[in-house]
């Protein structure tokens, strides 16, 4: 099992139904790996949908948030997610 803190960028593409960024969330998941959610990414993908007003990918971001587990981050904790 491996923990990933997920940045904008890669919940971005989920969002988006890009077929990479699906299929290694789907296996991150099958392998019972800790997917973490900071409060920045939050507010990043939350603002940029609501500014476009996306209702769907605005569920579909929900739905993929509750999924994470949520955590208070540190500097080490961003340079091992800019490498996933």
């Amino acid at each position: 099992m491996t923990t990933y803190l997920i940045d904008t960028n890669i919940i971005s593409a989920v969002v988006r139904k890009e077929e990479s960024a699906e299929k290694r969330f789907r296996q991150a998941i099958a392998n019972d790996d800790v997917l973490l959610l900071s409060m920045v990414v939050l507010y990043e993908v939350k603002r940029g949908l609501l500014k476009r007003d996306a209702k769907k990918q605005t569920a579909a971001f929900e739905h993929l948030a509750s999924q994470f587990a949520w955590c208070d981050t540190i500097r080490s904790d961003w340079e091992q997610a800019a490498e996933f």
